[in-house]
Formats: structure tokens, C-alpha cells, sequence
């Protein structure tokens, strides 16, 4: 009696631990990253408008890098798509836990990570169809100082704007990397960049407007007024 009641007790025990290692083994990693994997394509996208404030200001839609993108990056940002889904820039603004601001570029096609560059606070970026890539950073509010700045596709600097008053919303830049607007909140102005001269071309003061509407691709701004009428500035 007593040995039929080892026997039962030793196979009791052997059937629990056989059960538990079959769980443990379907909540392996390569089992769960089997389940989870189609829903964490990395770097899939295009360029697509979100919203125009009231003021016409354009913003495109963005997210944030899903969790297999920010261990390819390295770090939990913002993604912008190109209009052709080739390229796509990824920011994080310097005001978070690593304190520190950073502004990269990816290939979608092979997935490759061109460069991450350190900047100080990106608050929006933008790229166009051929890797160019244009930013707002607010660097410091409480001073007053921010800048507009243009890397190429290696990530070199090709065009930097110092500013001594804050910097706006406005970033946009053409199809082809040519051209780009910002716009400067205390001299309220929209400011024109000839990416290939690598030149600031052109300030165009937007006081006074109840709204403004900027065409990049056609290279016109027109401002609106409270009196109906309606300025268009070729640049």
C-alpha cells in the first residue's frame, strides 16, 4: 500500500513538472516574436497630411518608432516620412530622460540607419524624396535662440540659419530637396532657403494675416487679411 502510494506520488510529481516546462517553452521569445512579428513592420510609410490649423498651417502626420524600430535607433522618437516613402527622419527632442536631442535618417527600402546626429532639441523635421533633411530646433526658449538647419544624405551640415528669437511650426521643404520655408516667431516672417545655393533668399513678413497658405512644390505664399484681401508671393 504504502510503495502504490510512492509510485502515485513520484508520477504526480513528474506530470506537474512536465507541464510546467511545456509552458515555460511556448513563452520562449522566438516563439512570441513568431506571433508579434507582423504587426511591428519597421519603417513603412509615406508622407500624408494630418491637419491644417486654422491659421493654414500644415502639419503631416507622425508617430512614434514602435519597439523594434527604437532598438534599431536607439532611441524612442518621432517618424516623418518622404513623399515617395524612400527615406524616413526620426527626432527626439533634447527635454527627455537621456537629455540629449537626436535627429536620424533611414533608407526604408534596406532598412539601413544612414546617421544619427546629436542636436539640441529637434522639434520638427522634415525629408524630402531624396534624403534631404530640414529642422526646426528650438535649442533654448527661455534665451530666446533656435536654428534652422539642412543635412544631406550622409548627414553632413549643407545649411545652418543661428537664430536670436524662437523658431516656428513651419518646416516644410519641396519634393526634390531644393528649397525650404521656416517661418521666426518674434519677426514674424516666413524665411526662404535655396538648398542647392545653400542660401537664404528671401523673408516674407506675415503680419497681420488671419491666415496664411504656404505652396512649396509651386514656390508661392499667400497671405490672407481681415479685409478679404489676398497677397500671393512668388519665391
Amino acid at each position: 500500500m504504502n510503495i502504490l502510494f510512492v509510485i502515485s506520488g513520484v508520477l504526480f510529481v513528474f506530470m506537474i513538472s512536465v507541464s510546467l516546462k511545456n509552458r515555460r517553452r511556448n513563452l520562449q521569445p522566438e516563439n512570441l516574436s513568431d506571433v508579434s512579428q507582423p504587426k511591428f513592420n519597421i519603417w513603412e510609410g509615406s508622407r500624408k497630411i494630418d491637419f491644417i490649423r486654422e491659421d493654414g498651417q500644415l502639419f503631416y502626420k507622425s508617430e512614434r518608432v514602435n519597439f523594434r524600430e527604437q532598438e534599431v535607433i536607439g532611441f524612442y522618437g518621432v517618424k516623418v516620412f518622404s513623399e515617395n516613402g524612400a527615406y524616413c527622419v526620426v527626432f527626439i527632442d533634447g527635454y527627455n530622460e537621456n537629455k540629449e536631442g537626436s535627429v536620424a535618417l533611414v533608407e526604408t527600402k534596406t532598412k539601413t540607419v544612414l546617421y544619427v546626429n546629436k542636436l539640441n532639441r529637434p522639434h520638427i523635421c522634415n525629408v524630402s524624396n531624396n534624403g534631404i533633411v530640414i529642422c526646426n530646433d528650438w535649442m533654448s526658449c527661455e534665451k530666446e535662440q533656435s536654428s534652422f538647419r539642412v543635412f544631406d544624405l550622409s548627414g553632413s551640415e549643407i545649411f545652418a540659419q543661428d537664430l536670436r528669437q524662437n523658431i516656428g511650426d513651419t518646416c516644410l521643404i519641396d519634393e526634390n530637396g531644393t528649397v525650404a520655408v521656416f517661418d521666426t516667431c518674434r519677426s514674424y516672417q516666413f524665411n526662404i532657403v535655396d538648398i542647392s545655393r545653400k542660401k537664404l533668399i528671401k523673408k516674407i513678413d506675415k503680419e497681420y494675416t488671419i491666415k496664411t497658405n504656404v505652396d512649396i512644390e509651386n514656390r508661392t505664399i499667400s497671405l490672407f487679411y481681415e479685409d478679404s484681401k489676398l497677397k500671393v508671393i512668388k519665391f
